[in-house]
């Protein structure tokens, strides 16, 4: 994960197989693959469907400000 060492020290990273995981799956929603879900505090503040490096380092910057 190229952004997760862009941001070192600054957020955590998970990365979940939808299919080793359908109950998250479901419990987040999750329509489509890649979708990357931003968790501030406990809760979602954001989430980007599709691999789109920019709009994801976007929403990191909005979540970590």
């Amino acid at each position: 994960m190229k952004i997760a060492g862009e941001f070192a020290g600054k957020a955590g990273f998970a990365k979940v197989d939808g299919d080793d995981s359908p109950e998250l799956v479901q419990k987040y929603n999750v329509e489509g693959y890649p979708t990357t879900i931003v968790f501030k505090g406990g809760k979602e503040v954001g989430r980007v469907l599709g691999a789109m490096d920019s709009e994801i380092k976007d929403e990191l910057i909005q979540a970590l400000n």
